[in-house]
């Protein structure tokens, strides 16, 4: 998908599911269509470090024969499917934490993830609640409720390595 992110997921009535929308930004890395390996399409707010669904070495897709024999490697190497799986955590984190639901609040977020804790979403947690800082403790709560599964897939999705990711 590439651009996964509150604004592109839709509650359906009808079946109360969640389903993605807009998939402007979204490639098919098997044959390489809508795929540039140095460009990206994303929203930074909800981007993973590595800014790229594949690594910026990956070649163009060659024919298409070719690339769709070739792509189970490629995959195998690179993971896709993980760059999505960090946006899907910072979703996840935005819905339970109030102060990340401005552009302001995620933005310092990420920035403070990233450069102070290293991306150790833990450090991180163990940092605001040695603060005692209050605007935190109702998204703790709910995401530890029920054994902690909440928190669990939080930090499952948000790894700085890609190959530390959940699929």
């Amino acid at each position: 998908h590439r651009d996964f992110k509150p604004q592109n997921c839709v509650l359906a009535e009808k079946d109360n599911r969640f389903k993605l929308i807009d998939f402007g930004a979204a490639a098919d890395l098997r044959v390489g269509i809508n795929y540039v390996p140095n460009q990206y399409l994303l929203d930074p707010r909800y981007a993973p470090p590595e800014q790229y669904v594949m690594s910026a070495q990956t070649p163009r897709a060659p024919p298409q024969p070719v690339a769709a024999f070739l792509s189970p490697v490629l995959w195998q190497l690179n993971g896709p499917d993980k760059f999505d799986m960090y946006s899907a955590g910072i979703t996840l984190l935005q819905m339970a934490f109030q102060p990340l639901r401005t552009d302001n609040g995620l933005i310092a977020f990420n920035k403070t993830l990233g450069d102070k804790f290293n991306g150790d979403l833990r450090a991180w947690r163990r940092s605001m609640e040695k603060k005692g800082a209050k605007e935190w403790v109702e998204g703790f709560q709910t995401l530890d409720a029920l054994g902690g599964g909440g928190w669990d897939l939080a930090v499952k999705l948000v790894q700085k390595e890609p190959a530390d990711r959940i699929t």
